[in-house]
């Protein structure tokens, strides 16, 4: 078997305490008796070999004998660790409490110092005690975290005593180091070690900062980092934060600085409140992007009880204008659609710079009409169908405004003959439009019977309009006419 990086002998080096890869089931039967990190080694292999392309094409090695002497990391050890071209740490309380492991971390920062970049990759087993020592060569890396906190906020390892079909995350969290680790090797093997990507390189999907979150929203977290990264976003930020006020700031700044959108994910508790950062590390990132002008997208569950929230302070956050209660699918399109950039075709036709949105409701749901323009401002221009003039002049008007709007919001309640007429005429005339319309937004208004549109365009995106209609439709222009 031979290495996939040239000039060295494994291509990944796993790091791991080995009381953490104790067997849980007969050690007679090993078919049924794998340890936790023997299993997730063997489920690292099997994605890395189906982005290669060949099992035999790449190297990953962790020590199966104990080769570590008696105090410190054996001359065996040393010498897989020269010619290891990447560094997976399994982190976790045993790992911190063992000098071998620290040393291992130690030896391989140290021998590569000049060209580490990113090399290094933590997996984080199980959590760490807050005032734990952690090494200073496995801080500021990417983490992959395979723990989470039960109904109880008591950690839960992912994959114990072994992974289960249904278990979800635990395999993506494997295919996202997978995919990361064979991107690493690849820019090692095929140009100048370790190019690390800039702001202007990887950002032809946009730069979007994607805020910490508390432990309960982490995976939901990673599902958004994931989902933009294959929207070719460069996501931020690409290492952990100092918890100090001061030096978290200004790590913040310099990556709020780089970016296009702000995105936070927000759950019921606010999370640590050092004495240094009263208010909570959720205001904290909000506040400073706000200072730096950026545009703000939050979210949290439409099934979170606001009342029920017991810190008045973070119960403020949750019900700021920008914040989104709708499903994670729909925030992370919402991300994705402010990170597009307008196309040139599709510059707005509006008065001077501004779009035109087109009102386009029925004379009963003019009050729906009337909260979308408060919301919209002087942001946009807006025009509503003309309600009065004859069969032809009110016509010609639908006409042209249906081929110069650069959106259009619409009502969807009992009269779908209505709705489906207008989404006909404004296909009939699309050939006529000098640029595509950015969106179709339909206000989907509660009635009993309730008919179904059943009427596909591309642009077309269906808001709820139980909830607050306003905030919904202003943050979808918003994102679809870069307002």
């Amino acid at each position: 078997m031979r290495s996939f990086v040239p000039g060295y002998d494994q291509d990944v080096f796993v790091s791991y305490a080995h009381v953490d890869d104790g067997a849980y089931f007969d050690s007679t039967r090993p078919d049924e008796s794998t340890g936790w990190v023997a299993t997730f080694v063997r489920y690292l292999k099997q994605e890395l070999a189906e982005k290669v392309g060949r099992t035999d094409a790449f190297t990953v090695w962790f020590d199966t004998n104990n080769l570590r002497g008696n105090d410190t990391v054996s001359a065996a050890i040393t010498t897989k660790l020269e010619r290891a071209a990447n560094f997976v740490a399994i982190l976790s309380p045993p790992y911190l409490a063992s000098r071998w492991c620290r040393d291992e971390a130690h030896f391989f920062t140290e021998r590569f110092a000049a060209d580490l970049g990113g090399r290094v990759f933590i997996v984080e087993k199980a959590p760490v005690d807050d005032n734990a020592l952690i090494p200073l060569e496995l801080t500021g890396r990417r983490n992959y975290r395979f723990w989470y906190p039960d109904r109880n906020e008591q950690p839960r390892t992912l994959g114990k005593p072994a992974p289960q079909r249904d278990e979800i995350q635990y395999f993506r969290l494997i295919e996202d180091l997978a995919r990361d680790l064979h991107s690493q090797m690849k820019t090692m093997a095929e140009g100048p070690p370790n190019k690390q990507p800039s702001a202007g390189s990887a950002a032809n999907g946009g730069t979007v900062f994607v805020a910490e979150v508390t432990d309960d929203l982490e995976f939901h977290r990673l599902e958004l980092c994931r989902y933009l990264e294959q929207q070719h976003a460069l996501v931020l930020p690409e290492k952990t934060y100092p918890l100090g006020r001061a030096e978290f700031e200004a790590a913040l700044d310099s990556d709020l600085a780089r970016s296009k959108v702000f995105a936070q994910l927000l759950g019921p508790i606010p999370g640590k409140m050092p004495s240094d950062v009263l208010e909570g590390y959720g205001w904290l990132q909000f506040e400073r992007a706000r200072r730096q002008g950026m545009q703000v997208l939050q979210w949290r569950s439409p099934e979170l009880d606001l009342a029920g929230i017991k810190w008045p302070r973070h119960r403020g956050l949750l019900e700021l204008e920008t914040v989104h209660a709708t499903s994670l699918e729909t925030f992370k399109k919402l991300v994705g659609a402010a990170l597009a950039p307008l196309p040139p075709s599709a510059r707005p036709c509006g008065t001077g710079d501004q779009p035109l949105v087109f009102l386009n409701t029925e004379q009963r749901h003019r009050d729906i009409a009337a909260k979308v323009r408060a919301v919209i401002g002087d942001r946009a221009a807006w025009a509503e169908p003309l309600r009065a003039g004859s069969a032809d002049e009110v016509r010609v008007d639908l006409e042209q405004n249906l081929i110069s709007c650069d959106a259009m919001v619409m009502v969807h309640a009992d009269n779908v003959g209505w709705a489906r007429a207008q989404l006909r005429a404004f296909k009939k005339l699309a050939p006529r439009r000098e640029h595509p319309v950015r969106t179709i937004l339909v206000i989907d208004v509660p009635a009993d019977p309730k008919p179904e549109l059943d009427f596909y365009l591309p642009q077309l995106v269906i808001v709820d309009g139980r909830g607050d209609i306003g905030r919904e439709v202003s943050a979808r222009l918003a994102a679809a006419l870069q307002l």
